[in-house]
């Protein structure tokens, strides 16, 4: 199961690399012609450093042609607006781990693709590589709008933070005319939210409209139902010479098929087409095994110990989950973690010994694995999703149920999901 697992996911991974989303779209060149025709269209986080466009939109095989920032003036597709432009873009990350005492902003220049956030007689572009950057547009040339966070000390508390935020006297002089709008501006944040919001009072202020405003994209909710199967290995180590722990690390057990189900709540992350999402699941799992050993000294002079296990619960499991896009349908793949709150257990051991014409059998109803109240637990999956239904294989590996000294349970599950999207 878990090679077919890995298989399936090599294969799926793979046939993925030829998504394509072409969305019709505009095209303005370098030396002003204008294009039309559709875009391999991907929803970028990351400002693109190149588009695929083809001229015909009607026919799937028409040439494809790229383009870079340095052959086009301008394009929009999908609600986005693009354009090109040389900028200046500062060397920053706001990876606390990058964090250095410099406080100057240091910049190179560069051609990129910058995406519209406000357009009209007061205009915000955004680019993002690893961090955010934010243009004015200034007698058609763009202004980076400048801010850098940096270490001003470290002490016994930690280190200290300030920030350089020129930014904010070069939107009061952009937003020349609303003053008003000063005591804003000194606590407006280096966001999109935030930006996009001091640009709305700007045409408040100002009674006028904007050609064009970015509405934000948000999280969006999905919900459905889960239900399949799960195919269970419990495996029991142990470190002790001779103890009944130590017999159970020489027993192999049997495998448990059970019914598994639950419900979902999936949180799909804006951008990038809803490809990345947080996954959470509230799910019932069971599984039943058994297994006996025997030691030998003789065909007639031997012990067995013979085990039976079976435990419920009910988990929680939380996964992220990368979509990849195909025309109408999505190829998935998601791993996190789980915690198994325990619902019921039952163990018995059963003692079966034989010396020559003498058996002794002993039943231990009541045996006791010192058992834990819940289990963690590490899932990875891939899967096929057409519409609202869906279809996981899946691989887990969970703590077990026992607490005892020097001993190490493992609970290996796989599992096949069909799911629903009730929203």
């Amino acid at each position: 199961m878990k090679k077919l697992i890995l298989f399936f996911a090599a294969v799926l991974v793979g046939l993925c690399s030829f998504s394509q989303n072409f969305q019709p779209a505009t095209l303005v060149t370098s030396d002003g012609k204008s294009l039309e025709g559709e875009i391999n269209y991907k929803n970028w986080k990351k400002n693109p450093a190149k588009i695929q466009f083809r001229r015909h939109a009607a026919s799937s095989s028409a040439t494809q042609e790229t383009y870079t920032a340095k052959d086009l003036k301008s394009f929009t597709v999908s609600g986005d607006y693009y354009a090109a432009a040389i900028v200046e873009v500062d060397y920053r990350s706001d990876n606390p781990g990058s964090l250095t005492s410099e406080s100057n902003i240091i910049v190179r220049r560069d051609t990129v693709f910058l995406r519209a956030l406000v357009r009209g007689t007061k205009s915000l572009y955004h680019f993002y590589d690893i961090a955010d950057h934010f243009y004015i547009l200034k007698d058609e040339t763009f202004e980076l709008l400048r801010y850098k966070k940096y270490i001003s000390a470290s002490d016994g508390q930690g280190r200290v933070y300030r920030y350089n935020r020129t930014f904010a006297m070069q939107l009061l002089r952009y937003f020349e005319g609303c003053e008003s709008l000063s005591p804003a501006l000194e606590k407006v944040k280096y966001s999109a939210d935030h930006l996009t919001a001091a640009f709305n009072n700007y045409y408040k202020c100002t009674s006028q409209t904007p050609d064009f405003m970015q509405v934000r994209e948000s999280e969006k909710l999905e919900f459905g139902v889960l239900a399949g199967v799960s195919n269970t290995t419990f495996k029991v180590h142990n470190s002790s010479p001779s103890n009944v722990m130590s017999v159970m690390s020489k027993t192999k057990f049997s495998t448990s098929m059970n019914f598994a189900g639950g419900i979902f709540m999936d949180i799909v992350f804006p951008r990038q087409r809803g490809r990345l999402s947080l996954n959470n699941e509230l799910t019932y799992s069971s599984y039943e095994t058994s297994g006996t050993y025997r030691l030998t000294q003789s065909p007639t002079r031997f012990e067995e110990h013979s085990f039976e296990f079976a435990y419920s619960y009910v988990k929680l499991n939380n996964m992220l989950r990368y979509k990849f896009l195909l025309d109408k349908s999505a190829i998935f793949i998601n791993g996190g973690v789980s915690t198994g709150f325990l619902l019921t257990n039952h163990s018995k051991l059963t003692k079966f010994r034989k010396f020559d014409a003498t058996e002794n059998r002993a039943v231990d109803n009541a045996f006791n694995l010192n058992e834990g109240k819940y289990e963690l637990g590490y899932l990875a999956g891939v899967g096929f999703r057409k519409s609202r239904a869906s279809l996981e294989l899946r691989a887990e590996r969970g703590s077990g149920p026992i607490r005892e000294m020097q001993t190490a349970a493992r609970v290996y599950r796989y599992y096949a999901l069909l799911g629903y999207r009730i929203k």
